[in-house]
């Protein structure tokens, strides 16, 4: 029995009473083809049971990437009232340079923009980027947990770094802040610390949701790990001095041998004459590329910016533009820095 013919883009264009190519723009979710019309097809499509064979997709997208047109850009986006402040925070800095790298591999443009905090003035920038046919937006955390962003996003790609984002929700990379944690409490004991301590403070740890105290907490309550103290969160600094009375209290209650917190150093503990390592081990949540004498996590930020560019681009190429239906998680493992801040290490 001859084996049934599989539904072609001309058999829906015939049913459509379009033309092939007009299907073939549908299909692929191109903005210059009506959403009724797109709907239409696609449901045309579904009942055919048509399927879109893969190596003539790629194949079809290889060669209109060999076409002359206008250049592709990828908007790096600083949201905030102080763009001043990317190029001195470190994570900011290293997030940016791998997605600069990674959008230079791929053979697009970048730009960098800034998007004020005042609802009237980001809708103005979102409204420029859409003009100037920006196509995707990588954008780096918010300023504060929980954010809002009430603007227009349908022509664009987008993607985010972290958990800031609270609304709409984009598809977001991050660090794995969870197995940061597991790898921080198995290098502790590895090194034979026996009274793990965890200092957190609170606005940071908000920024992740927490999750490195949840992970903590977790291993200390439910899985009785008797080598973890209660931990210390803190609201604000702890170079504040209330916070650095309330770390002396439960040190001396604790006596911890090892410190584990999502600073980056541990000046505070110099500013109360304990030593690093000699007194007290100090393991950070999130060493600095640049700073890696300091023993814990890198959370690899430069590999996180990489990695946020292939989220946008894939959606790029399925022309799939504005909030996610679905919107999809990519967690970076992070890697362990030897430094020489934990005892024994």
């Amino acid at each position: 029995m001859p084996r049934k013919r599989p539904p072609s883009l001309q058999d829906i264009a015939d049913l459509a009473g379009v033309s092939r190519m007009t299907v073939s723009r549908a299909l692929r979710n191109e903005p210059r083809c009506a959403e009724e019309t797109k709907q239409r097809i696609r449901e045309i499509a579904d009942d055919l049971g048509y399927r879109p064979n893969p190596l003539i997709v790629a194949r079809m997208e290889l060669m209109r990437q060999r076409k002359p047109r206008r250049g592709v850009t990828i908007g790096i986006v600083y949201p905030g009232d102080d763009p001043e402040h990317v190029k001195t925070h470190s994570n900011s800095i290293h997030w940016m340079a791998g997605m600069r790298r990674r959008i230079e591999e791929l053979g697009f443009q970048s730009d960098f923009f800034h998007i004020p905090q005042t609802a009237g003035s980001a809708g103005a920038k979102f409204r420029t980027l859409a003009y100037r046919q920006v196509d995707a937006l990588c954008f780096l955390p918010f300023p504060k947990p929980d954010w809002h962003l009430d603007q227009e996003l349908s022509p664009f790609a987008c993607a985010a770094i972290g958990y800031t984002l609270c609304h709409p929700v984009l598809h977001r990379v991050i660090s794995d802040h969870r197995e940061g944690m597991l790898l921080a409490l198995e290098k502790v004991r590895e090194a034979g610390c026996e009274r793990v301590g965890l200092i957190l403070e609170r606005f940071t740890s908000s920024r992740i949701g927490h999750r490195h105290l949840e992970t903590f907490e977790r291993c200390r309550q439910y899985e009785h790990h008797s080598d973890l103290l209660p931990p210390l969160v803190v609201e604000g600094p702890l170079s504040q001095p209330e916070n650095r009375k309330a770390f002396l209290r439960w040190r001396k209650k604790h006596d911890p041998d090892v410190l584990i917190s999502n600073l980056i150093d541990f000046p505070f503990l110099e500013s109360v004459d304990i030593r690093v390592p000699e007194d007290v081990g100090f393991v950070s949540l999130d060493v600095r590329p640049d700073d890696m004498k300091v023993s814990g996590v890198n959370q690899l930020p430069e590999r996180v910016g990489a990695c946020l560019v292939d989220r946008v681009t894939s959606h790029m190429y399925c022309n799939e533009r504005g909030t996610p239906t679905h919107p999809e998680l990519t967690l970076v493992p992070p890697e362990w820095n030897e430094g020489t801040t934990l005892r024994g290490a």
